[in-house]
């Protein structure tokens, strides 16, 4: 049996060091300097590009440096920008930013999950703090298996576990195989950003419908698949924190280790009362009548590492993950 490792790697942004309870990190006049990431989801061998802006344009009248350093467990996994080998970024005179940009590379290490922070130390100007921005993440993965595209041009990368293998990202596709446009699928809170991570969420009926939602060579998972995918990971008790991905989940995100490689986001998802529980749960149809008007699909828990089947409106709006054609 093929053994996938995932390396899921996170880049905490502006881990900003604070002495004293309380302490304002802004300049004397409220600036600040932040980092921002521009891309949110990075694969090994992909570029991550990151701004580091301030809070007003730079009017000293010279460079500004913005002194940084690079720590975490999988430093050796990324090729920083040379504009940091003397440890610092400038903003030239009248300019509000400037991009670093991150190559990842595979580093053959060992760890389920790694990180990388990018940390700011300093500033050339004393008008200038860190400013108090939260952290912001980027996630690194690496897919193993060969990827699939959609009709739409979304690329997925894929995992085997088992004997069968599936899709390490959400279905996202607009269209049909067909290349007809899908009436009914959002994304989360009708927000396109959240595509990206969290992919779209379709009805039962999209997700069954005869022009057919996966890619070639791809389907929708029976409730028998994805049966066979719980009992491969020691049951619906265990499975959910093997198949849950260790972070963008709401704490405490119990048991969360994707020892499998499936990583599973927790996208929420729409009912008839609105868009619900992103953060806190994951929904996955499967193309298994339950009954005359529900269907069998699975959740996750960020409270809980099981997996529960259970049955809903075949009109909800649930993520898709797809597994391969044998």
């Amino acid at each position: 049996m093929k053994n996938i490792v995932l390396l899921t790697a996170l880049l905490f942004l502006v881990a900003v060091i604070i002495t004293g309870c309380g302490s304002d990190t802004s300049g004397p006049n409220g600036k600040s300097v932040s980092v921002s990431a521009l891309k949110h989801t990075v694969w090994e061998g992909d570029t991550a590009v990151f701004k580091v802006s301030l809070s007003e344009p730079n009017k000293t009248g010279s460079d500004l440096k913005v002194f940084m350093r690079v720590e975490g467990t999988a430093v050796e996994g990324v090729d920083m920008d040379s504009v940091l080998n003397s440890g610092f970024i400038l903003i030239p005179p009248d300019s509000q930013s400037a991009v670093i940009k991150t190559h990842v590379f595979a580093d053959s290490a060992p760890e389920e999950t790694e990180h990388v922070r990018l940390v700011i130390t300093g500033i050339s100007s004393s008008e200038y703090g860190f400013g108090l921005d939260p952290a912001e993440e980027v996630i690194i993965m690496d897919g193993d298996g060969p990827t699939v595209t959609d009709i739409d041009g979304n690329v997925y990368h894929t995992v085997l576990i088992g004997t069968q293998t599936w899709m390490l990202e959400n279905l996202r596709t607009s269209r049909f195989r067909n290349g007809e446009q899908i009436v009914s699928s959002w994304f989360y809170n009708n927000d396109s950003s959240n595509g990206a991570v969290y992919g779209r969420l379709y009805d039962w009926y999209a997700a069954t419908d005869a022009r057919v939602l996966a890619p070639a060579g791809w389907h929708v998972p029976t409730d028998a698949e994805w049966s066979q995918l719980t009992n491969y990971l020691g049951g619906e008790q265990a499975a959910g924190g093997k198949l849950k991905a260790v972070t963008l989940w709401n704490l405490p995100n119990t048991g969360a280790t994707n020892e499998s490689g499936f990583t599973a986001f927790p996208g929420g998802s729409l009912y008839s009362n609105g868009y619900v529980f992103f953060g806190v749960n994951s929904y996955f149809w499967t193309s298994s009548a339950y009954s005359s008007g529900t269907t069998w699909y699975r959740s996750l828990y960020y409270y809980g590492s099981n997996v529960t089947r259970y049955h809903s409106s075949r009109s909800t709006g649930f993520s898709v993950r797809c597994v391969m054609d044998n």
